[in-house]
């Protein structure tokens, strides 16, 4: 790290010039005993750059007198060593133990106060994340925080410093405050929106539209009689899925050697997004005509995903057009769909608003792992309104959607640049320019 020029009084100094650093330990699994005492255990996940009030764990004073745990006092600044959390400080608002992923640095003589100690090194994490090691498990050693160059400011000014910046971070908070608040109403108004679209109240009806179950019937397909569906407005009528599909096929499976840079994109899980299809990080396969041919996927056709985790099982996206010739992969299932009855839009939002509490309920669950099959999918009741009316609903509903991931786009936008203003009230704070 480079040291900048510093203000009069000011002066670089090593952290072990003015501090001791010490790790601490884990007590051995196996002895029950060590547990579940009067002592608090922070380990390093615990560490989000704030005061630390509580722990997951405790220990006995048997298991700190049996290990590397030590015992640190209130106020001592910690920071994370190892893992995802590398980096991350604390302060202890209680006298604790570590474990050996956590660093403790305490001052000798009154050589700094631990909030000033403790958003110095935030100011630093990201070059303390550069200086890890390790692949798997990324870790920075305690002689890297031991020869860490210090900006040693007079305790006058360290709390004049740490005053001004809880203040500027007070006013930050606030409006990430807000800003998440707007987040959260957005949420609520897309659920009410959609909400309003399944039960008829969102665009005005047509008495000239056809019913849907008149199209059914003419169709040869019959409506779903079930008393204890919630009441339709007219024209509409419930139907199963499986009704107004013309086919579903699982996607076609290919052992590794058949995937290459060359040959036909295939869409997998990881391309179904919040009811969209994102070509990202796309694969290819080698694949026989006769496999294109069964396998490939036409604008319109609903791709839904019948393997992942239990929150994403049925995660659900209609094909676009201008994709030229794709396949899909066998954690999918491809719906090709009846689209004089029904559209495939609407079906779409359908499935992402009110698709996930029924694949949730019938899904299988083994090993980590949630599926649902196409019997599962085909018996699923879907409101149907005349094609007319979902033509409309549909158009409404892509207007407004538009407008509020507009508003969506803004506010990450904010919260990202809050957080690069958060690092930057740090970085002036210890160059002496707040």
């Amino acid at each position: 790290m480079e040291a900048e020029q510093l203000p009069g009084e000011w002066k670089w100094v090593r952290i072990c010039e003015i501090a001791d650093t010490t790790s601490g330990g884990t007590p051995s699994r196996s002895h029950s005993e060590y547990y579940g005492g009067n002592i608090p255990w922070v380990k390093s996940g615990e560490l989000k750059d704030n005061i630390i009030c509580s722990s997951e764990e405790s220990i006995t004073d048997l298991g700190l007198r049996n290990s590397n745990a030590k015992l640190f006092p209130k106020n001592t600044v910690v920071v994370a060593l190892y893992g995802a959390t590398v980096g991350r400080t604390g302060i202890l608002n209680f006298d604790a133990a570590t474990n050996q992923a956590v660093c403790a640095v305490y001052p000798r003589e009154n050589g700094f106060t631990a909030k000033y100690m403790f958003y110095w090194l935030q100011s630093i994490r990201q070059y303390l994340i550069n200086m890890s090691v390790g692949a798997a498990q990324p870790n920075i050693s305690q002689a890297i925080i031991r020869t860490l160059d210090f900006p040693l400011a007079p305790l006058a000014e360290q709390e004049r410093i740490v005053a001004k910046i809880e203040a500027l971070f007070s006013q930050l908070e606030a409006g990430v405050a807000a800003l998440r608040r707007a987040q959260a109403g957005l949420k609520r108004y897309k659920a009410s929106l959609l909400k309003a679209a399944y039960e008829g109240r969102l665009v005005p009806q047509d008495p000239s539209d056809e019913p849907a179950e008149v199209v059914l019937r003419r169709l040869g397909k019959s409506p779903l009689q079930d008393a204890s569906l919630p009441s339709l407005p007219r024209g509409w009528c419930w139907v199963r899925l499986g009704e107004v599909t013309l086919s579903m096929k699982n996607g076609i499976y290919k052992s590794a050697e058949f995937y290459a840079n060359e040959g036909t994109p295939c869409l997998r899980m990881y391309n179904i997004e919040d009811g969209l299809i994102v070509w990202r990080d796309i694969k290819r396969m080698i694949l026989s005509d006769e496999e294109i041919e069964i396998y490939h996927l036409e604008p319109d056709d609903i791709l839904i995903n019948r393997v992942n985790s239990r929150e994403l099982v049925g995660k659900a996206a209609v094909i676009p057009k201008g994709l030229g010739t794709i396949v899909y992969e066998s954690k999918n299932i491809r719906l090709r769909i009846e689209r004089r009855v029904i559209s495939p839009s609407f079906l779409n939002f359908w499935l992402g608003a009110f698709g996930r509490q029924y694949f949730n309920f019938h899904a299988q669950q083994v090993v980590g792992m949630a599926s649902v099959n196409q019997n599962q999918i085909a018996q699923m009741p879907i409101p149907l309104p005349p094609l007319s009316e979902q033509q409309r609903i549909v158009a409404e509903l892509e207007q407004r959607l538009t407008v509020v991931a507009q508003v969506e786009a803004a506010i990450q936008a904010a919260l990202t640049r809050s957080a690069r203003l958060r690092q930057a009230i740090l970085k002036r704070a210890f160059r002496g320019e707040l």
